[in-house]
């Protein structure tokens, strides 16, 4: 589950036990999740998928056959729109435990410590301080912000100051990684129909 659908998730089952959002019932689904991880205000996931897409345009037509069900996973994990399933249990298990979500997000980055910082009826903010895993990776402070604009949509910020470490940096053309950057992660979530379809929670 990526970061921002648990922080979803999140925001969307603390509603639940607010009487202030008593009437903005949260609708489990199918959600398009829209997000965008900038440095300096450089796309670096649109340059990671630049650089796949060029490498599989280099290969040879045998190895480009053997590497493209890799790359096309690689390539769904860095789109910029997808499609995630956000389920009652999923909710309900949130709304029982709501530190909970901090513990996802933890999870899904391991390189991070993160700290809740406020809790309001709309509102999760939190901080954090991160380090490369591997080597690779953020190495900086981070704050976020999670708002639950009604129950068919949210928005999120995430955003850092520090070092971007990565072993090749061509990997991200077109990205300067030079010195102390200021990291943006921009999310936003709506709601498309009660029905997930093929996708699963």
């Amino acid at each position: 589950m990526s970061r921002f659908r648990r922080a979803a998730a999140a925001a969307v089952a603390l509603a639940l036990g607010q009487p202030a959002l008593a009437l903005q019932s949260p609708e489990p689904g199918l959600w398009e999740v829209r997000s965008k991880t900038l440095v300096n205000g450089q796309d670096v996931m649109a340059a990671a998928r630049r650089n796949i897409q060029e490498q599989l345009q280099q290969m040879s037509p045998q190895e480009r056959a053997q590497a493209k069900p890799f790359m096309d996973q690689a390539l769904a994990a860095l789109a910029e729109v997808r499609q995630e399933c956000l389920g009652a249990q999923e909710i309900a298990c949130y709304a029982s435990n709501p530190r909970a979500w901090l513990d996802d997000l933890q999870r899904d980055s391991p390189g991070c410590k993160f700290t809740l910082t406020e809790n309001t009826a709309t509102t999760l903010r939190y901080t954090g301080r991160c380090k490369p895993v591997d080597g690779e990776g953020f190495d900086g402070t981070v704050q976020g912000e999670m708002t639950l604009t009604s129950p068919r949509a949210w928005r999120a910020t995430h955003t850092g100051q520090g070092v971007y470490r990565v072993a090749d940096p061509a990997s991200l053309p077109g990205v300067d990684l030079r010195g102390t950057v200021r990291l943006d992660v921009q999310a936003s979530g709506r709601w498309l129909r009660a029905q997930c379809g093929a996708a699963r929670p």
